[in-house]
């Protein structure tokens, strides 16, 4: 949970973390001269098994998105 507040014109700007949820956004790029050769799909399937949600963009950058919750087996990573 986040703590914002309002400028003159009412948006609203981040103050602070008052609380932090237990989850884990870690962004991942694929290089292609990396072990998966630049894979996204190779990334998903490494960490589908483990519980982990995910998703890829490929425009305007090769990229996938981890979502790792409190329950992931982080030993396991």
């Amino acid at each position: 949970m986040i703590e914002a507040r309002p400028d003159a014109d009412g948006v609203l700007w981040f103050r602070q973390v008052r609380e932090r949820g237990g989850r884990i956004v870690v962004r991942v790029i694929p290089r292609d001269d990396g072990p998966l050769g630049g894979d996204r799909q190779g990334i998903l399937d490494v960490f589908e098994p483990l519980g982990v949600g995910a998703e890829g963009m490929s425009s305007p950058v090769n990229m996938v998105a981890l979502d790792i919750g409190q329950d992931a087996p982080m030993a396991s990573a």
